[in-house]
C-alpha cells in the first residue's frame, strides 16, 4: 500500500497489507519490495506442493497390499 497518511498504515497493515510504503518513495525500494514479496509467495507456493506431494507419498506407503499380491511373490 502506498499512501501520504501515516495514520493509515495500521489500518492497512491490519486489514490484510503486506507491507508499506511511504511517500515519497523511491521506484528501486518498490520495485525490491515487489519482488521480495514475489519470491516469498513462490517459496509458500513451492512448499505447499512439497507438503502436498509428500502426504500422498505417505498416504500411498499406508495403502494396504493385496493378500494375493503377498502370495504370487513366493
Amino acid at each position: 500500500m502506498i499512501t501520504a497518511q501515516p495514520a493509515y498504515k495500521l489500518r492497512a497493515l491490519e486489514a490484510g497489507a503486506k507491507d508499506f510504503v511511504g511517500k515519497p518513495f523511491e521506484l528501486a525500494e518498490v520495485l525490491a519490495r515487489v519482488r521480495n514479496m514475489l519470491e516469498t509467495r513462490l517459496l509458500q507456493k513451492k512448499l505447499h506442493n512439497y507438503n502436498r506431494c509428500a502426504e500422498s507419498a505417505k498416504l500411498a506407503r499406508k495403502k494396504p497390499t493385496s493378500p494375493n499380491r503377498i502370495f504370487s511373490q513366493h
